[in-house]
């Protein structure tokens, strides 16, 4: 029995020293992931892009604030809330943001981004016209089908009647034949000539004539090249396809939309007109970047000389709130949007999808989603 009790109590040795082990080891392994923090990762970040980190201090974050740690007195790293590094400046530079670092990688992600949103509008265009198209067809099939199946047939009430012929009079002249349209010339992209929009909207239609259907507008300081102008109108671009369905332009927004001569549209092309008027040979003057903005470039805001201070006003309402970052503005200022109206205004924060995007009307400052 004396044996087996000195075997229970080795066993039971041998268990407390195996907890001992665990225990310290735990303790060391504690200590060693404590040693990694915010300002061990900003040192990381900042001499993975070449910046000394010789100098430092600390700034606690306050209830709207960010936690900033600063190196050499002009570097900010930024961290969130959930201990990451949220961005990095140097003065007004970015130089690290949503896990981009470098001028490189950040001018490459805009670049991409700016690429995303040129196929998404192109694929909403094709996507339109063929949603016209398939419309189109399922109308002329379910015509179709309702007159096949209709017990009266094809009888002559059910069809538009049909007037007797004309006969000519012997005494009539002969009618002149209809002149047929000049084709639209192509323009000389070495011809062209720099206009900008003075007009807080300036129409564009598809011929040099105000019963011209009307393809959208030109919003105030906007460029423009002129290729051609005609009786105080200038053509603004190259003929491109109207997108003519069962006769009409699915280009035209407003107005005559017939793909006629008569409207500016020869052999299914178009080009777009503005009134000379509302055109200055040289660049309006811009005025002076509001207060607290001048690192947004909300310069490049659709009407920016007219609704500057607007502008300003609400992205930094939106900067300090939470709702964007100052890099959501320089990647995509204001834009006048059509399909609100007049008065509005929209911007994208954090994404380009329509749950990013916010409104601004411009006579009241309210801000929607």
């Amino acid at each position: 029995m004396g044996n087996i009790a000195r075997l229970v109590l080795s066993v039971r040795r041998l268990h407390m020293l195996r907890r001992t082990i665990i225990a310290i080891s735990l303790i060391l392994l504690s200590a060693k992931v404590g040693i990694a923090g915010p300002k061990e990762d900003c040192t990381l970040a900042l001499e993975h892009l070449g910046f000394s980190t010789s100098r430092y201090s600390f700034i606690e974050a306050g209830i709207f604030a960010k936690e900033r740690h600063v190196f050499d007195d002009v570097i900010n790293c930024y961290i969130s809330h959930d201990g990451q590094i949220h961005s990095i400046t140097r003065g007004t530079t970015v130089l690290m943001e949503d896990g981009y670092y470098g001028p490189e990688a950040l001018a490459k992600r805009s670049e991409i981004e700016e690429q995303g949103r040129a196929l998404d509008s192109a694929a909403y265009k094709a996507y339109q016209y063929a949603s016209k198209q398939i419309e189109q067809n399922t109308e002329r099939d379910l015509e179709a089908l309702r007159r096949s199946s209709s017990p009266f047939g094809n009888n002559s009430a059910s069809k538009a009647p049909v007037a007797a012929p004309v006969e000519p009079s012997a005494a009539a002249p002969e009618p002149a034949p209809e002149a047929l349209p000049e084709p639209i010339p192509q323009p000389d992209p070495a011809s062209g000539k720099e206009r900008w929009s003075t007009a807080e909207r300036l129409t564009i239609r598809t011929c040099p004539s105000t019963q011209c259907g009307v393809t959208g507008w030109i919003t105030d300081g906007s460029k423009v090249t002129v290729y051609e102008e005609k009786s105080g109108w200038s053509r603004i671009d190259e003929p491109h396809s109207a997108m003519c369905i069962n006769g009409n332009s699915g280009m035209v927004d407003s107005g005559n939309a017939a793909c006629t001569p008569a409207n500016g549209i020869v052999d299914g092309q178009f080009a777009r007109w503005v009134s000379s008027d509302y055109l200055a040979n040289e660049k309006p003057e811009a005025p002076e970047t509001a207060q607290g903005c001048g690192d947004l470039e909300l310069d490049n805001s659709d009407n920016y000389r007219r609704y500057s201070n607007q502008f300003c006003t609400a992205a930094l309402k939106m900067i300090n709130d939470g709702t964007c970052k100052s890099s959501d503005f320089r990647e995509w200022a204001w834009s006048s949007s059509p399909a609100k109206g007049q008065d509005y205004y929209f911007t994208y924060c954090g994404g380009i999808q329509p749950r990013n995007r916010w409104y601004l009307n411009i006579r009241t400052g309210a801000i929607t989603h």
